[in-house]
């Protein structure tokens, strides 16, 4: 309430109109925080029908058919964000055409007002009510079949992966059309990146677009469907990929990648059978042998969603090293490896903590349930006493 009376006297003393001149200023910096007050603005009852109703909406929508394209791109990415803030304004946004208009700016024959504006698409295909407008106007389509587009460089062909990928995690269904879509292009292409030679100056960039895509793409079941059966061996090459030689942000978006998956819909039978015996060994591995600390907290947030498992818990209570590791406080200097290592402490223990007595001694499943209840920061008084010393 106090925040729509804020809003009301705002809206009162004519400073919504003001936020949409100080929107076409050329100063960047100016004109974005502009944006982001009228995206705060519209959150509000108040704020939302003076932008709509109280002539702010008109009178930007008229002053876009002349500005610039800088400023009329940044015009398109408030509407975009304006979807963002709730449905009903989503709903708002579609009944005045706005996205119409920001599918105009990219369904265009200039490449370079293209290439800015597949930003807007991946924008307004991030939140679900994006997703499935897209998906009603038949966008994830044509987008697929942009791949196969010869004038389409590398960028914009990692664009539209990430884009494609994003939509399927918002709107699943989708995955089935858009990996049939131009004789699989969406699958060619993720193959395409996910194999690029390192002697290729952007092979990095381009690997992790792929393992980035896979990893959304096979949140959900049916993604995870379409793309094993157009890419049978990405699996294979996704697990490999958690102990990369050659590079450590491919170790751990990989890692990433495959803590999404866990994390999303049930496993079938034989992707589990892969995660058991090929999976958890190389994750453990890592944790226990990789030296790079910026490496461990995504083995031990990996580590954290296999603990879901019996099968983790079990190998990592048969594994000597694996216990040490568990106990050992001083393992992790800065605080993203202490929560990532508590992480996965929390998860053995609330998944198996009736279990656990059958595989670990007493104490050492009380000095878990210990750290797990007290914190990522957690040091028992004997270990903190040992160190001062």
């Amino acid at each position: 309430a106090d925040v729509d009376n804020i809003m009301e006297r705002f809206v009162s003393l004519g400073l919504a109109k003001l936020l949409g001149v100080l929107v076409l200023d050329r100063d960047t910096g100016v004109a974005e925080r502009a944006l982001d007050a009228i995206v705060k603005m519209v959150g509000s009852a108040a704020g939302s029908d003076s932008f709509f109703e109280g002539g702010l909406l008109d009178w930007l929508l008229d002053k876009i058919k002349t500005a610039r394209d800088e400023t009329r791109l940044r015009i398109l990415d408030l509407f975009v964000s304006l979807g963002s803030v709730s449905e009903t304004t989503f709903d708002k946004c579609e009944e005045r055409g706005l996205y119409e208009l920001v599918l105009q700016e990219y369904f265009t024959d200039d490449l370079l007002i293209k290439l800015i504006a597949v930003e807007l698409m991946d924008k307004l295909g991030s939140f679900p009510h994006g997703a499935r407008y897209m998906a009603r106007a038949q966008i994830p389509l044509k987008l697929a079949r942009e791949l196969r587009d010869p004038l389409a460089d590398e960028n914009a062909k990692m664009s539209l992966v990430r884009l494609l990928a994003n939509i399927i995690v918002q709107a699943p269904d989708q995955a089935k059309s858009i990996f049939s879509e131009a004789n699989s292009a969406m699958a060619e292409q993720i193959q395409e990146f996910l194999s690029v030679p390192t002697s290729r100056h952007n092979w990095t960039t381009q690997r992790l677009c792929g393992i980035n895509a896979w990893g959304d793409i096979c949140i959900s079941a049916s993604g995870r469907e379409q793309i094993s059966r157009a890419m049978p061996h990405t699996v294979d090459d996704l697990i490999h990929a958690v102990r990369h030689g050659v590079d450590s942000e491919i170790c751990k978006a990989a890692m990433a990648a495959w803590t999404k998956v866990l994390e999303g819909d049930p496993l079938s039978d034989a992707l589990m059978a892969k995660v058991s015996d090929d999976l958890l060994p190389k994750v453990l591995d890592a944790a226990l042998v990789m030296p790079f600390a910026d490496i461990r907290p995504h083995a031990y947030r990996l580590l954290a969603a296999l603990s879901q498992f019996k099968f983790t818990a079990r190998a990592v209570c048969s594994s000597e090293d694996a216990r040490n590791l568990l106990v050992d406080w001083h393992s992790e200097q800065d605080k993203f490896g202490k929560y990532a290592k508590h992480e996965w402490v929390s998860s053995l223990v609330s998944h198996h903590e009736a279990w656990l007595p059958t595989l670990v001694d007493e104490g050492f499943l009380s000095v878990l349930e210990t750290y797990a209840k007290s914190g990522p920061f957690y040091i028992p008084p004997g270990a903190a006493a040992s160190v001062a010393e």
